[in-house]
């Protein structure tokens, strides 16, 4: 098996491992470990960017679809720090209220089996822990089955597929004695900040049992407040509560026809309706929508006795929206949802209708922009509008393909510029700012410091037009300064040259790169922009100057 890696740009250290696989990691890569050092200890890696807002994304997703097993779901909540033990700040478990619900699946044994066979049915290898308390449950969850995970995944990478469901449960029962239940757990299981579990390491304490024997006193002093308060959550001396993902009143709204339809247009009617109700209470509660689940209720007129697949007699279609801003317009959001429906439409015939539909804001927000000053800017006139046109294109073609660039600090010039999803939330699972997503006036006043004037040659510096380092044929003099270029059989007189500018990538970055950049003119008159690879020798072109 070959060793796979995925990194991640950090804003101060660069492009960093984020997780790696039990190859990788036999050869002593570990997360958290700057790139360059990757070529050093495990030339052959497969590494590729790892996708923040996909995983987000998708983790989003399973939580909607989760709420048919419980109505309060909602996913972890992180620290302004990154937990011990883990190798990516952003949510990666979801949690689950089932207090009242697992009785409807014959007990909480039965419940985390269906749970487990339902996930693996979908491709996803659970690890279930069941206890009285948040804490717990997350300790359980992320520390009792650690050790088993990478044999699975690494049979998963070999022989792609299906997941065989894994019997990973862990149940806490209610009159258990937490302390001993926990005793060999590891302090990393208490969810504590790297910081801290690396001063108890130094002292030893490596499981809880040691660390409850510690005067209580003494800990906040010594390893900070946070430890006393993740102790207590654990054990449920201090109430946590569940980050729902859909805070405050559930805003839902249900319909049920006496008769399934399996007509589309009367589907997109119910549609329409179901989203004038909807804001209708998202009105009376001041906020808008910012994810759209829409559930229609698929119903099999007839069954097939014979048949041993009966997860298919009744299910639910689910379209899922999300928006660049909070909304409450019915027309908007209706068209949106009428906009999946065309594009991706269940199917429906005289074996299988809809018997109903269930429209709910699974996330929602302050509405923002609610009234325009009088005399404001353009770009502020526009934004309702453009947040709607946004939201269309990212429901018709996928929130990948809708993006908008940001600028990285990188001295490559191909690496300056990166692509973001326009709509969704940060990589944290919070909200993002709705206000810096569109243009807005300068903070400063230009027209009042001084000359405007460009400077000489100032379109020099950069070109205009950048292309894919393409290779090409440079011949130069002894001294180094390219005379003449060759592209496919077609070679041009460089009639002026002005260089060369040196550019080297950052150690942090991975291999090192180290450029010479030359602006040429050549005898058509055209601009172009090449450098010279100072490992490689190699020449390629990169740009085009207007």
């Amino acid at each position: 098996m070959l060793p796979r890696v995925l990194y991640s740009n950090d804003s101060r250290r660069g492009r960093v491992v984020a997780a790696a696989n039990a190859t990788a990691r036999k050869a002593g890569v570990l997360p958290g470990m700057p790139l360059a050092q990757l070529a050093a200890l495990c030339p052959d890696a497969q590494w590729e960017e790892h996708d923040t807002d996909a995983d987000l994304e998708e983790l989003l997703s399973l939580t909607e679809q989760l709420q048919s097993f419980s109505p309060i779901v909602g996913i972890e909540e992180l620290d302004a720090h990154a937990w011990a033990g883990r190798s990516l700040r952003q949510p990666q478990a979801i949690s689950m209220e089932i207090r009242g619900t697992a009785s409807w699946f014959g007990g909480e044994q039965a419940m985390a089996t269906s749970l487990q066979a339902w996930l693996a049915h979908r491709g996803y290898v659970a690890c279930i822990g069941i206890a009285d308390t948040l804490g717990a449950a997350w300790g359980i969850a992320n520390y009792s089955f650690r050790n088993h995970i990478a044999p699975v995944m690494e049979l998963l990478e070999s022989r792609p597929g299906l997941p065989e469901p894994q019997s990973w449960i862990e149940i806490l029962p209610e009159d258990a004695n937490r302390e001993a239940h926990l005793a060999n757990y590891p302090i990393e299981a208490l969810r504590l900040e790297t910081d801290c579990t690396a001063k108890l390491h130094r002292l030893g304490i490596r499981t809880i049992a040691p660390l409850l024997r510690l005067p209580r006193s003494s800990l906040p002093s010594r390893f900070g407040p946070s430890l006393l308060r993740r102790i207590d959550h654990c054990f449920g001396s201090l109430e946590e509560p569940l980050r729902v993902f859909h805070s405050g009143d559930p805003m839902v709204t249900e319909r049920e026809w006496e008769h399934p339809i399996s007509d589309l247009a009367w589907v997109e009617s119910a549609i329409e309706n179901a989203c004038i109700d909807l804001c209708k209470k998202m009105t009376l509660a001041g906020c808008g929508a910012l994810r759209i689940a829409c559930q229609l209720i698929l119903e099999k007129q007839s069954i097939d006795l014979r048949s041993q697949d009966t997860t298919s007699q009744s299910r639910a279609y689910v379209m899922q929206l999300s928006l660049f801003q909070a909304s409450q317009d019915p027309l908007h959001l209706a068209w949106l949802l009428k906009g999946q429906l065309q594009l991706h439409p269940p199917r429906l015939g005289s074996d299988i209708a809809i018997r109903g539909i269930r429209l709910e804001a699974t996330l929602t927000a302050s509405l923002q922009w609610r009234q325009h000053d009088l005399f404001a800017e353009v770009s502020v006139q526009h934004r309702d509008a453009a947040a709607k046109l946004i939201d269309g294109l990212s429901a018709r073609l996928g929130r990948n393909r809708v993006v908008a660039p940001t600028i990285v600090r990188d001295p490559i010039p191909e690496a300056q510029v990166r692509m973001r999803p326009l709509t969704g939330l940060k990589p944290d699972g919070s909200l993002q700012d709705t206000k810096r997503k569109l243009p807005r006036a300068p903070k400063r006043d230009f027209a009042q410091e001084g000359s405007l004037e460009t400077p000489e040659n100032a379109f020099l510096s950069r070109p205009t037009e950048l292309i894919q380092p393409t290779p090409v044929i440079v011949a130069c003099e002894a001294w180094g300064e390219p005379t003449s270029i060759s592209i496919d059989r077609h070679s041009w007189r460089i009639v002026a040259v002005a260089g060369p500018e040196r550019i080297e990538s950052g150690w942090w970055s991975g291999p090192m790169q180290r450029r010479e950049y030359y602006r040429i003119a050549l005898q058509t008159g055209d601009w172009w922009w090449i450098y010279r690879d100072m490992k490689t020798n190699t020449w390629y072109l990169h740009g085009a100057f207007a």
